[in-house]
């Protein structure tokens, strides 16, 4: 098996592929009856596609998917797109960044209240003012509560 994990972000460092040189997020890494795949979802696109292994390298960090773009694939333009991604406060806030996943793969599948609650907890110590982020995760989680105390009455 191959070690790409779900979440790992990826370039596609096979230059004979028409996706050269960008980056995604694996969404499946299988053994099939054909063998080894990885279903990758590239940046700015809405579907997946399948590769195999050796057509993908692992990204460790923005540092990392920017230099390959400038010494591997020799792309100054690309490597432009990743430092500026990795500095836009809307596309990829810097708070929400600390760990392997971003926190809206996780808040996403849980309802407004929840995911509101984990988001502040999740950057409670990366932006601003921790307490005024944990308060503000203890309000969600108290109105959930609410919520479904009254639901079950």
């Amino acid at each position: 098996m191959s070690d790409f994990k779900v979440g790992d972000r990826v370039v596609v460092a096979h230059d004979g592929l028409r996706n050269y040189g960008n980056c995604g997020k694996v969404t499946v890494p299988r053994h099939g009856l054909s063998g080894e795949y990885v279903a990758v979802l590239l940046d700015g696109e809405g579907e997946e596609t399948i590769y195999l292994p050796a057509e993908l390298k692992l990204i460790e960090s923005f540092d990392a998917a920017r230099d390959e773009a400038r010494e591997r694939f020799n792309d100054v333009s690309l490597a432009a797109s990743i430092d500026q991604l990795e500095t836009d406060p809307v596309a990829l806030p810097p708070h929400y960044r600390h760990l392997p996943v971003e926190c809206i793969d996780i808040t996403e599948h849980f309802n407004f209240c929840m995911g509101n609650a984990l988001k502040y907890i999740w950057r409670a110590d990366h932006k601003g003012n921790p307490i005024q982020d944990l308060k503000k995760a203890a309000w969600y989680i108290e109105r959930e509560v609410a919520r479904r105390e009254k639901e079950s009455a």
